[in-house]
């Protein structure tokens, strides 16, 4: 049989054990995104967003993953916060506003470590995000301007790479005062606790599942969340409510009536609306804030 005998002359061939001694494990980037479908975003548009931003990373021998992945199974929650706190950089893609995706980045900032900012040149800037860099792609990721911001995106990893190395090195919680970032304790526990303590933690899920279901299945809870105004609470959803009302019309100006449309794009009726609403909300929320609202308002209305 062919290849059963070797030939006389043939010399035994040795492999060396090669040692992994002194070689740095590679550095793994978090990657924080949406992944499922939402308006005016397919699932494939994420695909593609995320095969680029991995691309990118393999370019440079940097490991990319989502921070909700890890080959054991486990609590999602916990493994999602765990990344978002280990993970030596985070790339944090907010096109389209997801809110998994802000609440994400809002506790990834709270722990102050190294994070790259990036969205769609459709994306309005977020009222709180908005002092962070924040690198712009193409939505229609065409060919030209996607190289560019592959490239700005390489080097702005790299960079804030060599910088999170500095002792002072703040992402964002130094522009606004002397704040200590949020740490994760760390403790050895045994394997009945540990099993116990997933248990428990599966538990309050469903749990908080359950409860969501019965809340009419309300999509993001937090916007029962409100304002104080008296003793009165005066939640977000009432005052987003208000705007879209307003928002639906029609409202008047020099006696033309304006619809949805020219409403949205019309500065002065903007003004007017937010004017309205700061007579009614204006102890609860700010100027400022009721305009962000209302920019959040007309994205998801249109």
């Amino acid at each position: 049989m062919s290849g059963s005998k070797k030939p006389k002359d043939s010399k035994e061939v040795e492999i060396a054990e090669v040692s992994t001694d002194g070689i740095s494990p590679r550095i793994m980037c978090g990657i924080v995104m949406p992944i499922a479908s939402m308006e005016k975003y397919p699932s494939e548009h994420w695909s593609d967003v995320f095969a680029i931003i991995k691309d990118v990373l393999e370019g440079i021998d940097i490991g990319g993953e989502l921070v909700s992945y890890a080959e054991e199974s486990g609590v999602i929650h916990k493994r999602i916060i765990q990344n978002l706190y280990t993970a030596p950089i985070v790339i944090c893609d907010v096109s389209g506003r997801n809110p998994n995706v802000m609440f994400e980045l809002g506790m990834r900032l709270a722990f102050d470590k190294a994070t790259i900012v990036i969205k769609d040149d459709e994306t309005p800037y977020s009222f709180d995000t908005a002092p962070i860099e924040h690198l712009t792609y193409p939505k229609d990721l065409r060919y030209g301007k996607i190289n560019a911001f592959r490239l700005d995106l390489e080097k702005k990893v790299l960079a804030t790479l060599e910088a999170s190395k500095e002792k002072d090195y703040s992402t964002f919680l130094k522009h606004l005062g002397p704040f200590k970032a949020a740490k994760i304790e760390e403790q050895t526990v045994g394997i009945d606790e540990y099993i116990i303590d997933e248990l428990r933690s599966l538990r309050t899920s469903i749990s908080t599942l359950y409860q969501n279901n019965n809340n009419n299945n309300r999509a993001y809870t937090t916007e029962i969340i409100g304002r104080k105004h008296g003793n009165e609470i005066i939640p977000i959803d009432r005052v987003r409510r208000s705007m879209t009302n307003l928002l639906q019309g029609p409202l008047t100006k020099d006696g033309k009536v304006l619809n949805f449309k020219e409403i949205a794009s019309n500065s002065k009726a903007k003004e007017n609306i937010v004017n309205y609403l700061y007579k009614k909300y204006g102890e609860s929320y700010s100027h400022d804030e009721l305009y962000q609202i209302l920019e959040d308002t007309i994205v998801r209305m249109s």
